[in-house]
């Protein structure tokens, strides 16, 4: 019971930030899929397949340059003793658009603020949780009609136990790559198509 009510709280925490946010221009929604990357990986075929990936959705609210938002990824993991682990990862993120809403190509820098948990859901019940500083770098592809691709590298600042919450940390790998599929909703599209514009009649 004891890591549901925290679950519980992590949420609330995570969703309040968002609803101060929701009048910015543009709101992207996306899903996906991370891979843990750390010193003993030095090429993509050394991620083997049975390794933690996490998946869950991103929402952020932009407006121009600026990128406010949340993410919330979870994993199931089964180990050779049949015990069974629930792994969550939430975080919220300030994002920095390096060609704003003007280019299909959109390359960001991010900063984030979150944690990581891990708890037992057989025999073992043990709760580990961490406070997890990053700071990243991305870049998504604009699509027609509303969609986006993209990519992102994470490297974890620190990993730190809660102060005074006598939980153990969780060791986490300190690098992080994702892929995601998403959709854009609000205003984007209508800036690329007075730029798009523009730049047609010009030329």
């Amino acid at each position: 019971m004891r890591s549901v009510r925290n679950l519980t709280v992590l949420i609330i925490l995570l969703t309040g930030p968002a609803m101060g946010l929701t009048a910015l221009e543009e709101t992207r929604i996306s899903a996906v899929f991370t891979w843990e990357w750390d010193e003993k990986k030095d090429h993509l075929k050394d991620i083997r397949q049975d390794e933690m990936s996490l998946r869950g959705m991103d929402i952020e609210m932009k407006q121009e340059y600026l990128g406010f938002g949340m993410s919330g990824l979870i994993d199931f993991e089964e180990t050779e003793e049949n015990q069974w682990y629930f792994n969550w990862q939430g975080q919220i993120f300030i994002r920095y658009h390096l060609f704003g809403n003007s280019c299909l190509l959109d390359p960001y820098l991010e900063g984030s603020y979150g944690n990581f948990g891990k708890t037992g859901m057989t025999s073992d019940r043990e709760l580990h949780l961490s406070l997890v500083p990053a700071a990243g770098a991305g870049v998504n592809l604009l699509l027609q009609d509303g969609f986006f691709l993209g990519s992102r590298l994470v490297y974890r600042i620190d990993n730190s136990a809660i102060p005074a919450a006598g939980i153990s940390p969780l060791v986490v790998s300190r690098w992080q790559a994702s892929l995601s599929a998403g959709v854009r909703l609000g205003g984007e599209d209508r800036h690329r198509r007075r730029y798009y514009d523009r730049y047609f009649k010009e030329y």
